[in-house]
């Protein structure tokens, strides 16, 4: 399998890839194969995050996403160009997102390291 996507069918219910390279898939994933000509594939993993897969899943000790659990998700369609901009504008908020959670990581790095020296006393501050 090498287009399309691969779902976490059990235990990861729900997790959701986009597959654009050759993959060795287990019976713990269910694979999803589109007509790229009618569905743009970015806009479909958007979709279906936006559905909770997880939340879909059988819920046992082993939670578990069933085919016939997916086939039963309605999918909008719009034309092929709007799902293009749609997959374009989120994918752009996810980057500003990614480096808005880099920046943050960044600065409470930059914070642990003042506390360090500010509230042992061996950097003094001027009052």
């Amino acid at each position: 399998f090498s287009d399309g996507f691969v779902i976490g069918r059990v235990g990861a219910s729900g997790s959701i890839q986009i597959i654009s390279t050759p993959i060795w898939a287990t019976d713990n994933t269910l694979l999803l194969s589109i007509d790229s000509n009618i569905m743009e594939k970015v806009y479909l993993f958007y979709y279906l995050q936006k559905c909770r897969l997880p939340q879909l899943a059988t819920k046992t000790a082993q939670p578990l996403l069933t085919q016939k659990i997916l086939k039963s998700i309605d999918i909008a369609v719009p034309p092929f160009l709007e799902q293009k901009k749609i997959a374009g504008i989120l994918s752009t908020v996810d980057e500003d997102i990614e480096r808005e959670v880099d920046n943050k990581k960044k600065l409470e790095t930059i914070k642990k390291g003042l506390m360090q020296v500010l509230l042992t006393g061996k950097k003094r501050v001027k009052v």
